[in-house]
């Protein structure tokens, strides 16, 4: 079973000093725990000296733990409605209405995932020249899933801005789809690429790797890319 802890400020700090790693792991993903897991964040981006883009990763790493929450709780529902996600006749049944009964009973599907260990967890360690962070759960990624997030990706390099991304890509059949786009161009902006994120799925667990370099120049254009989303939502 998992036990469900949290590190002090200092021992955070002792990790990102001496190169250890910091992992936070829970099978009920509330809010609290993802604010500590940003906050866990905030603390090795200020270490490391980039605190300037902490909005921005904060952005990324909330919407990963969101995806991830989300797989988990779709293989939840899945099995609660006695379907097997597996089976393309049942993953396109179950989906029609998967949003419609999850998104106003989510503690009902958290405690089903809790009941079957089913986790999310947050890894943070700087190694080398790179401040790593993986978010991972024990979900394994079904090759519908993986298609879509390629195709995602793969989407971004097209679009431009946020603007663009918000008028020519909506995918309504499990969720908006803007996250993994937006995320892209967040990394774009503050000068990464796709070439800093890596998705990783095997038989038992995905995992969505960060690689942020120690070097990396911020650049000025961040926080013009949160004026636009947030100029989008509104």
């Amino acid at each position: 079973k998992i036990v469900e802890y949290q590190n002090s400020d200092e021992q955070v700090q002792n990790a990102a000093i001496n190169g250890k790693p910091v992992i936070i792991k829970t099978c009920k993903m509330n809010r609290e725990t993802e604010e500590y897991i940003l906050h866990v964040l905030e603390l090795f981006l200020r270490y490391i000296g980039k605190s300037k883009i902490s909005d921005q990763l904060s952005y990324c790493v909330r919407e990963l733990l969101n995806n991830a929450k989300k797989a988990n709780i779709k293989r939840a529902f899945f099995e609660d409605e006695k379907l097997d996600i597996r089976k393309p006749a049942d993953y396109s049944r179950g989906m029609q209405f998967f949003k419609e009964k999850t998104v106003n009973n989510v503690e009902y599907y958290l405690d089903i995932q809790k009941k079957n260990d089913l986790y999310v967890q947050a890894y943070f360690k700087i190694k080398k020249s790179s401040l790593f962070i993986v978010i991972s759960n024990n979900s394994p990624l079904l090759p519908i899933e993986k298609e879509r997030i390629l195709s995602k990706i793969k989407k971004a390099k097209t679009f431009r801005s946020v603007e663009e991304t918000f008028q020519n890509f909506l995918d309504d059949s499990e969720g908006a789809g803007l996250g993994i786009l937006i995320l892209i161009l967040m990394f774009r902006k503050i000068g990464m690429s796709e070439k800093h994120i890596e998705f990783i799925s095997d038989e038992d667990l995905t995992h969505v790797k960060i690689d942020l370099p120690l070097s990396l120049a911020i650049l000025e254009e961040s926080e013009k890319l949160s004026d636009e989303v947030v100029k989008e939502i509104d």
